[in-house]
């Protein structure tokens, strides 16, 4: 007998992966994240060393952003000084419409919601 419908079960799969990469990220040193939601969105700030927006590339792997530190070569910093992130995204999020900023040993990501479409 299934306990779980193959929708379910992708599901489960998915929010495992996420946990165990952010367990095995703090395990290894690798930047904590911290996400807030607001009416008009989600914020989600990193602590970082040093660096400019412009030293920081992100991606979308299903529905978990990967946020990475690049050097003057755009290349990953992920095995020297830099570090790399997994940020599960919320559905409701824009990620096409994200925004970043540096200030102060934080970088600073914002997804507005998306628009309901009626």
């Amino acid at each position: 007998m299934e306990m779980f419908s193959n929708s379910e079960s992708v599901f489960f799969l998915n929010l495992m992966k996420k946990q165990l990469r952010n367990s095995l990220g703090e395990a290894m040193g690798i930047s904590p994240v911290r996400m807030s939601e607001n009416s008009k969105g989600y914020s989600i700030e990193l602590p970082v060393e040093d660096g400019k927006k412009e030293d920081f590339s992100m991606y979308l792997d299903g529905d978990v952003l990967v946020v990475s530190q690049i050097n003057s070569w755009g290349n990953d910093l992920v095995n020297g000084a830099g570090f790399q992130s997994y940020i599960a995204v919320p559905n409701e999020a824009d990620v096409h419409q994200l925004s970043i900023d540096c200030v102060a040993g934080q970088l600073k990501i914002s997804m507005p919601r998306k628009e309901e479409v009626l």
